[in-house]
């Protein structure tokens, strides 16, 4: 492997444009995260040079990997250095994800109806019904549901439709900074 050294215990060690390469990361972001903390270099060179060795290019690829999953920088060190456990971590974006995906559901459902030809009373509607607390919606959608199921008498569908209902986004309007 290009630049290549041993260091003093006999184990290889890589300058940062190697260790660029291995991890598919720019030589910036290297000097970076080992600035702020995310990897330690082993040593440096007599021109002063940063080393890296086989531990530090693994938990740069860990740090990509989660930084690609889109976790900060923080969070991605917290589970690095084990001060959160990766599970706890990974649990905690995934909530977050999932809280993404309901807004941007609910975004794409209120642009495909705006872009159907709609009335102005129709665009009223889904404002209020758009800025309606989570609630409130939540019992819009449940009435409306139980009177257009009426008597349908099939045990399943009923009970599916009704908790089907509880998909939709869980807060809107989405916090503004």
């Amino acid at each position: 492997m290009e630049h290549m050294r041993m260091d003093d215990a006999s184990r290889p060690t890589w300058n940062i444009g190697a260790v660029a390469r291995q991890t598919g990361l720019p030589d910036k972001v290297v000097r970076h995260w080992s600035d702020v903390g995310v990897v330690a270099s082993v040593g440096r060179t007599s021109g002063g040079y940063r080393r890296y060795d086989t531990a530090g290019v693994a938990r740069l690829q860990l740090a990509r990997t989660l930084r690609d999953l889109g976790m900060g920088l923080g969070e991605s060190r917290a589970a690095l250095d084990r001060k959160e456990g990766l599970a706890e971590v990974a649990a905690a974006h995934v909530e977050a994800l999932e809280a993404q995906v309901r807004r941007l559901r609910t975004h794409q459902a209120v642009l495909r109806t705006v872009t159907r030809r709609t009335t102005q009373e129709s665009l009223a509607l889904l404002t209020h019904t758009t800025h309606m607390h989570p609630d409130e919606r939540r019992k819009l959608v449940h009435d409306f549901l139980t009177e257009s199921i009426g008597d349908i008498d099939v045990p399943h569908f009923r009970g599916g439709l009704l908790a089907a209902r509880g998909a939709g986004p869980r807060s809107w309007p989405p916090c503004r900074p």
